[in-house]
């Protein structure tokens, strides 16, 4: 099911639903109000709507194809946390309350809502503030459907609304506390995650960094981690054994490495035992633990505006096949450079327009595309939230600072024709009637000789499935490599055009691919 769903928003829904006995919603009767999304990880996530009936004012929770009964207050303060565990018509929630780990994360989720806002009598204090807030709205309000005292009531009076009876909040909330802090899942005792820490707070690209954490009465811990913030989490083991930068075996100190191939790490621990769960942070995975590379701000001239077009009718195509308008960046340097910081705009009055996504690099002397489409970024493409205009206008490239990195004011453009740097990275802009998107811009003779000759591709880098390996002009005479980072040689073979390779068994890590004199660095992360 975790590779068809996002469970943990799925988890957090179903213990939301639970806790403030919102049955107008997926775990009532009519198993609605919610859409669904596929991301750009082929995962569906729950997009909830509709929760103005929660604490209980709509008391229909449903039994099998028919039941449509009506709950009194004592059955809503009551609502069992295994409501439907067993009901085939409410096939997500079997299938999450009879998988052990899942449960356990389901009533950790709920402990999490208790704790922060129930326990406490924080949604006591809110909701007054709240409705001293609209109480002059609400006296002028004439299409409201209840009385003015009864919006003064509604914290602690009951209302019978129809057939049925809607619990007052605080009536309802008090008594469901004590109900689900003393049922057995409530009551069995979660491990303690403490002192969760980076072994280095400022890693460098590509470098290997261990995350520990001290934890107690437990019997499975991992790290679940992301580097990109669409991607879903991937979960790895933690370890007290001694041999994972964890200390001395049998010391409560876990510990679990990844290599920081992109500019930013999302990271959590979990720690479960037989009988409870716990996150840390406890929002997880809502919210986490964050660690950046060490970063440089590029310089002036590190990293230039070396081509674009501003009129695309057939050129290039994005990633959602739509002739977008598109610049392309170069960095001019021997080294990979980070966009975390900078910005791109066309207005000069509003320089940051545009914020680079946090692990947006650029290798050295390679190129980066941003889609000038107003469109949201997806994946591993760039897309702008504004558009060029082919009338004219200027683009800007800027620090966080503002101070201007590069910069061009062009005027009317012509349909697929671009303004492009010659010689690339450093000239003056000329039009080319054919553009040379994310390639060399007006190369020499022996430069595009030498550029043709050594143009490899590697996508998607990291990996950890497959890599595909695209050689512009590949002699099967050749042998294409893949070494470790000791040098031992790991996979080769007679080199194509086109080259895949499944990584799914490789051990995660730096590797280096090698062909002719050309050599490319590959990232293969894996569980």
């Amino acid at each position: 099911i975790h590779t068809i769903l996002d469970m943990d928003k799925f988890i957090w829904m179903l213990a939301f639903n639970n806790v403030l006995v919102n049955l107008d919603s997926y775990s009532g009767v009519f198993s609605q109000n919610y859409y669904l999304y596929k991301d750009n990880s082929n995962h569906f996530n729950p997009v909830i709507w509709d929760l103005n009936m929660s604490f209980g004012g709509f008391p229909f929770a449903g039994s099998g194809a028919t039941g449509t009964g009506s709950l009194t207050v004592s059955n809503m303060q009551q609502l069992p946390l295994t409501l439907h565990s067993t009901d085939s018509y409410w096939p997500l929630i079997k299938a999450i309350l009879n998988d052990a780990s899942y449960k356990k994360m389901y009533v950790a989720h709920m402990r999490t809502m208790l704790n922060e806002f129930f326990v406490n009598n924080n949604y006591q204090v809110t909701a007054s503030v709240l409705q001293n807030l609209i109480d002059t709205a609400v006296v002028s309000d004439t299409n409201s459907f209840f009385s003015h005292a009864q919006f003064l009531g509604a914290l602690n009076t009951n209302y019978v609304v129809g057939s049925y009876t809607v619990p007052g909040i605080g009536n309802l909330m008090s008594a469901r506390v004590s109900y689900l802090q003393n049922t057995p899942e409530f009551m069995a005792v979660p491990p303690t995650i403490s002192a969760v820490n980076p072994s280095n707070l400022s890693p460098n690209l590509n470098s290997t960094v261990t995350i520990t954490s001290a934890v107690t009465n437990a019997t499975n811990v991992y790290l679940g981690y992301r580097f990109n913030p669409a991607d879903k989490f991937t979960k790895i083991s933690m370890f007290d054994d001694g041999n994972h930068n964890d200390g001395i075996a049998g010391d409560n100190i876990y510990g679990a490495s990844i290599i920081m191939s992109l500019a930013q790490a999302q990271y959590y621990v979990y720690a479960e035992n037989a009988t409870a769960a716990i996150f840390s942070p406890e929002r997880a995975e809502h919210e986490f633990y964050s660690l950046l590379i060490n970063l440089q701000t590029p310089l002036p001239g590190q990293i230039v505006i070396n081509e674009f077009l501003a009129n695309n009718v057939n050129d290039a195509s994005d990633d959602h096949g739509n002739n977008s308008d598109w610049i392309e960046l170069y960095n001019t340097t021997n080294d990979t450079l980070s966009l975390l910081g900078l910005y791109l705009s066309d207005n000069y009055s509003n320089p940051k327009k545009f914020a680079f996504p946090v692990n947006a690099l650029i290798y050295p002397n390679s190129f980066l595309i941003v889609w000038a489409d107003d469109n949201s970024s997806s994946g591993t493409a760039i897309h702008s939230n504004f558009k060029l205009s082919q009338n004219g206008e200027r683009i800007l490239l800027c620090d966080n600072d503002t101070t201007i990195l590069d910069s061009i004011s062009y005027g009317p453009q012509l349909a697929d024709q671009s303004l492009a740097r010659c010689p690339n990275g450093f000239g003056s802009f000329v039009s080319q009637a054919q553009t040379t998107f994310n390639a060399l811009n007006c190369p020499s003779v022996a430069e595009s000789i030498e550029f043709t000759k050594n143009k490899i591709e590697l996508y998607p880098n990291p990996a950890s499935e497959t890599v595909t390996i695209f050689i512009m002009n590949a002699v099967e005479e050749n042998c294409l490599q893949i070494k470790n980072k000791i040098n031992e040689l790991i996979w080769y073979s007679a080199a194509q055009r086109w080259n895949q390779i499944d990584v799914s068994k490789f051990e995660s890590g730096v590797y280096y691919l090698s062909y002719g004199n050309t050599k490319k660095k590959l990232v293969v992360i894996n569980p």
